[in-house]
């Protein structure tokens, strides 16, 4: 235990970034890559504001590698002449990919964990839940119906949820080991879709007769939201709310807060929203920002419980990496004022000057982002102490 000394004063934030849209209280947005030569994937972002994605750097190579953002300092996964695809990330900070990714369903879904890579199985595009069970699709090239398979991986054994009937695609799981997905019929004029939910050994239709739904999504709450022409749909215990008719792509979490994307007609733009308490019964409106208002695309990405998101931005064949985190103020509890109880937490969060992987939650304690809760830190917490508010 380190003795401390408590002075009080006034809360003071120093923005490090500016941007055009309308960012919520307390957040700001950070530019994590910046090279005209590169196209960057969709990222993915975990509860420790863990960010993975794929880049082709200097878009010349045929091929994409794997980085990781950790709390200002980003690292590569991996470095080899194939393409590396699809990143995902849990909370444990254990990734997965697909390696070997030929764009047609084709490659291995690999899990990296504790610096060390295993090979799952023959596959696309997995996703790997906070159990670190993974679940991804096989796909069977083929003229019209593209089969595609979907299949969950316990720890121990791999599970076929569904087979090849028809093209499911886009699979998506939570802790309970959930899983939805789009099972499409290319072969109809226009093709056609609905959303699917695995729970509890059961496969069933969330959609029937609905506009080409897609891109769905599920939390730990059963939630699940998907986009479509129509709109964001959001299913819950058998029923169906319309979100908004205007967005697609929703990302969720369990906090009631919904990332997504609109397309803007006036500027032929993608741009970048979020919805806050979307997703739960509040006497008030839901409150749609739009984070940005660029004359460029932003587009996918993802969203963690803390509300911090991250997405893809600029025209292609360009594409960087953006973050909407948390402005370290030091109130580790985000209830409005710094005092004893974020103290203990800063007390168990210290590490001395001694830069640190995966500071998770103590991120928000690292108040001059040197990847470290140090004195140095303390004394900007001293600054900031307001006592009880």
């Amino acid at each position: 235990m380190y003795r401390w000394f408590l002075l009080s004063a006034a809360l003071s934030v120093v923005p490090l970034s500016e941007a055009a849209g309308q960012i919520p209280d307390g957040y700001e947005i950070v530019h994590i890559t910046d090279n005209p030569n590169d196209y960057s994937s969709v990222p993915k972002i975990n509860a420790c504001g863990e960010i993975v994605f794929a880049t082709r750097i200097n878009q010349s190579k045929a091929f994409e590698e794997i980085f990781l953002y950790d709390n200002g300092r980003l690292s590569q996964l991996t470095e080899n002449t194939v393409r590396d695809a699809f990143p995902e990330i849990n909370n444990d900070g254990t990734a997965v990919w697909t390696e070997e990714a030929d764009g047609f369903g084709g490659g291995t879904i690999v899990m990296h964990r504790d610096g060390t890579v295993t090979e799952i199985a023959t596959g696309t595009a997995g996703v790997v839940n906070n159990l670190g069970n993974v679940a991804w699709n096989v796909f069977v090239p083929e003229e019209c119906a593209f089969p595609s398979a979907v299949y969950l991986y316990d720890g121990e054994a791999t599970i076929e949820i569904v087979g090849y009937g028809s093209s499911n695609q886009s699979v998506q799981m939570n802790d309970l080991n959930e899983l939805v997905w789009t099972r499409f019929d290319f072969c109809a004029a226009p093709w056609e879709s609905d959303i699917f939910r695995y729970s509890q050994g059961v496969v069933a239709p969330l959609t029937a007769d609905a506009f080409e739904p897609r891109s769905p999504i599920i939390n730990n709450l059963g939630q699940v939201a998907w986009g479509g022409p129509d709109g964001i749909e959001l299913w819950e215990d058998g029923r169906i709310t319309t979100l908004t008719d205007w967005g697609y792509n929703p990302r969720i979490n369990e906090a009631g807060q919904m990332y997504f994307i609109r397309w803007h007609e006036d500027t032929s733009t993608w741009q970048a929203w979020l919805c806050l308490d979307c997703l739960v019964s509040t006497e008030g409106d839901p409150a749609f920002l739009q984070l940005t208002d660029d004359p460029f695309w932003n587009t996918d990405g993802d969203i963690n419980d803390h509300t911090e998101v991250t997405w893809k931005a600029k025209n292609f064949p360009e594409s960087d990496i953006y973050f909407l985190r948390r402005i370290r103020d030091a109130d580790a509890d985000f209830d409005g004022d710094v005092d004893l109880d974020d103290f203990a937490t800063f007390d168990a969060c210290f590490t001395g000057p001694i830069p640190t992987d995966r500071l998770c939650e103590c991120r928000f304690l690292d108040l001059d982002h040197d990847r470290d809760v140090d004195w140095a830190d303390f004394r900007i917490f001293q600054t900031n102490y307001t006592g009880a508010n």
